[in-house]
């Protein structure tokens, strides 16, 4: 059975062990932690005291993470999604995203953004069927190294 729930700090240890090289570290984390993996390392660098961090429960573990943070011009930014490596391709990566677009949205987000690793066509797939639109953002695209993606915050 699949449920949504706020993340405790104890998924992290199962959403860290799903992350196997820097390259996938730092797609994950958009370069803001370092592999391996420190516990007191990644509470700090993915902003985890200031964010809405979210699970997806199957069965009574961990299958997916995300994170919704606040920014400037009332600007919610989905971050840190991961889907458990053996369950993609179930719709997990679905139901994490618009989960947190309807949390956004209720909470009276005028823009929804995320940063995507370009190679991640799946997912850039993914985004744009949920109204997420490519957009040319010096600030927010971390030297080019990710599309930075925002969807209006309008419910369809």
């Amino acid at each position: 059975m699949l449920r949504t729930r706020p993340s405790v700090l104890t998924d992290l240890n199962v959403v860290t062990s799903w992350v196997t090289n820097q390259e996938e570290c730092d797609i994950w984390s958009g370069g803001s932690v370092h592999f391996p993996i420190e516990m007191e390392q990644v509470v700090a660098a993915i902003l985890w005291q200031a964010s809405h961090n979210v699970a997806i429960d199957q069965s009574g573990k961990v299958a997916a993470f995300g994170q919704l943070l606040v920014k400037p011009h009332q600007r919610l930014h989905l971050a840190r999604l991961i889907v458990c490596p053996e369950q993609r391709g179930q719709g997990l990566g679905r139901m994490l995203v618009e989960g947190l677009v309807n949390e956004a949205q209720s909470q009276g987000a005028h823009k929804i953004s995320l940063n995507v690793h370009p190679t991640n066509q799946r997912a850039i797939h993914l985004y744009t069927e949920l109204g997420f639109l490519p957009v040319e953002n010096l600030t927010e695209n971390r030297n080019g190294l990710f599309t930075y993606m925002e969807h209006s915050g309008k419910r369809p």
